[in-house]
């Protein structure tokens, strides 16, 4: 009805002034003159007004479409870039998890600002890069440790811990027991040349 238009049209016009902070004119000139020239058709009223206030509206809402199809597009781009950006910085770390690391560097590895690459992974992973690494060295621990070919020692070495003391912390803290510990513990019952695996309950959060 006549009733229902001008209220949808009114309703426009107040959301598009309430999220833009001003006028609508300075961010969408056109639907500003769509909106001011049926605004005035309705209180003019003067011959064909009906059908003139049709063909604005015909006009008033492909611009509406226009700007949320161009806003949708933006948001898909923006996140386009941003899984690129990660997926980039996971491939880094997997080829060169037993590296020495910076998160500088691995930001100029995938030509971001640092800031940005935190920020990225923290949103898309739930955790930094710098924690992301310390699973995932643990998680290659532990199948070096299942395939019980070396000492623990240089299994720390092999999966990027300067020392002993240290990887043994980072173990602690994520396997809630020594290397040890937890390589007695799976590989007791284990056959000669078994390996196991070692998606357990133990690892399977890393």
């Amino acid at each position: 009805s006549r009733r229902q238009r001008q209220m949808c049209i009114r309703d426009s016009y107040t959301s598009s002034r309430q999220h833009n902070g001003s006028a609508p004119a300075a961010s969408f000139p056109l639907l500003y003159h769509y909106l001011s020239r049926i605004f005035r058709e309705f209180q003019e009223k003067e011959p064909l007004y009906q059908q003139a206030v049709h063909g604005l509206l015909f006009s008033l809402f492909s611009e509406i479409n226009r700007i949320t199809m161009s806003a949708a597009d933006s948001v898909m781009s923006e996140s386009g870039d941003s899984y690129s950006y990660i997926r980039s910085a996971l491939s880094y770390l997997y080829a060169h998890y037993n590296e020495p690391f910076s998160v500088s560097g691995l930001a100029e590895h995938c030509c971001i600002s640092e800031s940005h690459l935190r920020r990225l992974f923290k949103n898309m992973v739930g955790i930094s890069p710098l924690e992301y690494l310390q699973h995932y060295r643990i998680q290659q621990a532990c199948h070096l440790i299942h395939l019980n070919q070396m000492p623990v020692s240089v299994i720390a070495q092999q999966v990027g811990y300067s020392s002993l003391s240290s990887f043994n912390r980072q173990f602690q803290q994520y396997m809630h027991m020594s290397p040890s510990e937890w390589k007695k513990e799976h590989l007791a019952d284990a056959t000669p040349h078994e390996v196991r695996s070692y998606d357990d309950h133990r690892t399977r959060h890393i």
